[in-house]
C-alpha cells in the first residue's frame, strides 16, 4: 500500500463535506485508500478527532461512517472504548 501523503489536512468542517461528497460514489477500497493516504494509521486518525473540535469532529465521524470500511468500524469500537 502507498504511503499517506504528507502535507494534506482535512481541517475545516467545508474540507471534510467535500471529501464525503468526492467518495460517495466510489467503492469501499477506494474509500479505504483515500482516507489511508489523508490520515494514515487508525492511531493517528483517533488523535485527529481528539483533538478537534465541534463541527469539525462531527464531520469526521460522518466521514469514517460512510466510508463503510474495517477502518471506519475499528476507529468507532476505539473511540467507543475511550468514552
Amino acid at each position: 500500500m502507498a504511503n499517506p501523503v504528507k502535507g494534506i489536512a482535512i481541517d475545516t468542517p467545508e474540507l471534510t463535506d467535500a471529501l464525503i461528497l468526492a467518495l460517495k460514489d466510489k467503492a469501499d477500497h477506494q474509500r479505504e485508500f483515500v482516507n489511508y493516504r489523508i490520515f494514515g494509521s487508525e492511531k493517528k486518525l483517533i488523535a485527529a478527532l481528539k483533538q478537534a473540535e465541534s463541527p469539525l469532529k462531527e464531520r469526521l465521524k460522518v466521514l469514517m461512517k460512510k466510508s463503510g470500511t474495517q477502518f471506519s468500524v475499528s476507529l468507532q469500537q476505539q473511540l467507543g472504548k475511550r468514552k
